[in-house]
């Protein structure tokens, strides 16, 4: 692989067989650095794939990494200036839900008129379907159709520069949605007849987007059993590509049609994208030494065999292609193996430090001495070693276990998010698979614990529960069941779960010195009022100069607390010290368990642990003017309801003093009226 070239790679990613997530981890590499600083078509064609194969986050990064790697003066290229990754960075950053940063990318591309006319009708395209988002997020009448004129200007515009049949279809859509409903049909019968005609042409059979075409025509004329056969080639085709992403566009057009047109069930399974599933479910019952053996799941090949086939039956009815689980030996593992061999999108999500999961949740400490242990401690070890070479490894916390049973409980919440935040990137609603005991109690971090909190969220929908007692029966074991021993605590300073701000005011060092105290007046003053309005009060705020640290119970707290600072912010004159930005101040946001411990300094309450040391590290990487969240913080939000706040994808970050690279999201705040619609 060290000697391939340019073309060579580019070769193997237009293989329609070839995973891109493998490519990129087998070719985005030191030994082929120079190939991609000399040769924009690499960063290009990656980016393209990503997005198309429903990795708008992954896309995004590695196009910041093409624009930052490429600015100095002594680059061979200068990606910064290349029109096409502008338009691929403000496509992922749509695919991903963020249309602020789309749109801002998309303003830094040329004129139109002087971009080539394939990526000019891609640009107006992308900026039509910015303004089709809008008129979806929006319920009234008079933003929708204002949105759907603009978006169908675009669309016009695109159309008229290249005759394209992409802008064509959009635009007979968006003037549907606009009330012309004359145009509409014309121009869906002048789409239908091109897109029949391209079909006899050679190369058509591989074109995923002719028959989607085709059956979006046949829609908007109300011909409904012959669009959905259509609809069923293309996404046929978008499937034994890979295209996840494609099948969540094609499915966003319907669904804007769908209150108009009243479509059918039939033609919502003919768009399904498969679903994505948060899983949890009971490991193997832990090693009794002596004491009575619990009989939950025994370690008995029947039972394993049952199990097994229990989630493979709820992952067929579901149409599952994405996961999240952990993988304690047991129900996770099992369902991993499935995914893995399915092919699938898994991620696994850890709670804590690998070592203290093994002992905890994999061998009980007992592979060096039983075989069973041994074997299954190997299949984690396969499961998480394929994730890790996917980048679907993910850890809710680095730290160690300690007995600390609120880690297990947090991990439960981080897969749950993760799994909500996928599934609203793809345009679907999210399921859970769990596999329980119905006699099992309640344990904060437990399988029953995580059913509950998933039902309170989803309001009882969009769960297939697997009775393990049921199970057990057909493999002719006991029906009683005894709750597992729960690890005993290694400490008495037991670690919390919580949400921490941190924020400063990026370039107050240059704040004139004449100038300081005023400075520090009125930065502080706007923290306080921010505080004294604040409901429950936060756990902890301090103050440092231009920064300020803020812990609270819960995320939805954080979000609040955040957004009235920021709002208070632009309050302020910053010019007066020397400021251009409206905002200069940059706000980060964290969740994750920490210790909470009297300050003999202070003399209050105080907040310690890795957790609040990675949160300070996050806050240099924010944008002033911007709210950025972690992904755990992400993944709480999404879980958490009664807010209005949803945390849309930036990227993934170096973070400073050797934190790592990490993903970043951005915290937007939207009215009650404007959230996303499902079907």
């Amino acid at each position: 692989m060290q000697g391939a070239t340019t073309r060579d790679i580019l070769g193997r990613l237009k293989n329609t067989k070839a995973d891109v997530i493998d490519l990129l981890g087998a070719y985005h590499t030191r030994a082929h650095e120079e190939l991609w600083l000399q040769d924009a078509r690499l960063y290009r064609a990656f980016a393209d794939e990503l997005i198309h194969h429903g990795h708008p986050t992954l896309a995004v990064e590695l196009v910041r990494e093409a624009f930052e790697k490429t600015k100095g003066p002594n680059a061979t290229l200068r990606l910064s200036d290349d029109p096409h990754l502008k338009y691929l960075i403000a496509l992922g950053y749509a695919r991903g839900g963020n249309a602020t940063q789309a749109e801002e990318y998309l303003a830094r591309l040329e004129p139109v008129d002087a971009l080539a006319p394939e990526l000019a009708e891609h640009a107006l395209c992308l900026h039509g379907s910015l303004y089709k988002d809008r008129y979806m997020q929006s319920e009234r009448t008079a933003e929708q159709r204002r949105s759907a004129k603009e978006s169908t200007a675009f669309y016009k515009k695109a159309f008229k520069r290249t005759r394209g049949l992409f802008p064509l279809i959009n635009w007979a859509t968006m003037s549907l949605l606009s009330g012309e409903k004359k145009l509409a049909h014309r121009l869906a019968r002048k789409a239908h007849a091109r897109a029949m005609q391209a079909t006899r042409q050679a190369g058509a059979s591989r074109d995923r987007w002719l028959p989607a075409v085709i059956a979006e025509a046949l829609l908007i004329q109300r011909e409904l059993d012959e669009a959905i056969t259509w609809y069923r080639e293309a996404v046929g085709r978008a499937s034994a590509a890979g295209k996840v992403g494609d099948i969540a566009a094609m499915r966003r057009n319907a669904l804007l049609l769908k209150p108009k047109l009243g479509l059918t069930q039939e033609l919502w399974q003919t768009l399904s994208l498969g679903n994505v599933v948060a899983f949890a479910g009971h490991m193997l019952d832990r090693p009794s030494d002596g004491a009575r053996q619990a009989l939950r799941f025994p370690r008995d090949p029947a039972m394993e065999r049952l199990v097994r086939t229990a989630i493979a039956n709820a992952m067929d009815k579901l149409n599952v292609r994405v996961g999240f689980c952990s993988a304690a030996c047991g129900s996770d593992i099992l369902f991993a193996e499935l995914m893995q061999s399915r092919d699938f999108e898994l991620h696994v999500v850890l709670p804590f430090r690998l070592d203290d999961f093994y002992h905890t949740s994999v061998h009980f400490g007992l592979d060096d001495s039983d075989d069973v242990w041994r074997e299954w401690r190997q299949r984690c070890d396969l499961v998480l070693a394929r994730s890790r070479r996917a980048n679907r490894l993910h850890f809710a916390t680095r730290e160690p276990f300690l007995g600390d049973q609120v880690l297990f409980e947090f991990v439960n919440t981080f897969t749950q998010g993760l799994a909500i935040n996928r599934a609203r990137e793809l345009g679907i609603d999210p399921w859970a698979i769990v596999v329980l005991d119905p006699d099992s109690p309640l344990r904060h971090g437990g399988t029953r614990y995580f059913l509950e909190r998933w039902q309170k969220k989803m309001q009882g929908r969009n769960c297939e529960v697997i009775d393990l007692q049921g199970v057990r029966e057909l493999a002719g074991l006991p029906r009683n069941s005894v709750a597992p021993a729960v690890a005993p605590a290694s400490s008495e300073l037991r670690r919390q779960v919580k949400a921490m701000l941190f924020a400063d005011v990026k370039g107050s060092s240059k704040v004139p010195e004449e100038r300081s105290p005023l400075f520090a007046a009125r930065f502080l003053g706007k923290v306080k009022d921010v505080v004294d309005a604040t409901r429950p009060r936060p756990r902890f705020v301090n103050t440092a100069g231009d920064g300020v640290t803020a812990v609270f119970d819960s995320v939805r707290q954080a979000a609040d607390f955040a957004w009235r600072l920021m709002d208070q912010m632009g309050t302020v004159n910053w010019g007066e010290f020397g400021f251009t930005e409206r905002r200069p101040i940059r706000v980060a946001l964290h969740a994750g368990p920490v210790y909470e411990q009297r300050d003999p300094v202070i003399k209050k309450t105080n907040y310690f642990g890795g957790h609040m040391n990675f949160a300070a590290r996050l806050e240099p990487s924010t944008m002033p003017g911007c709210i950025f969240t972690s992904a755990q913080f992400a993944a709480a939000l999404a879980v958490e309801t009664g807010h209005h706040f949803v945390c849309e994808v930036v990227g993934v970050a170096e973070l400073p003093k050797d934190a790592g690279r990490h993903p970043l999201y951005r915290l937007e705040r939207r009215p009650a009226q404007s959230a996303r619609r499902r079907t």
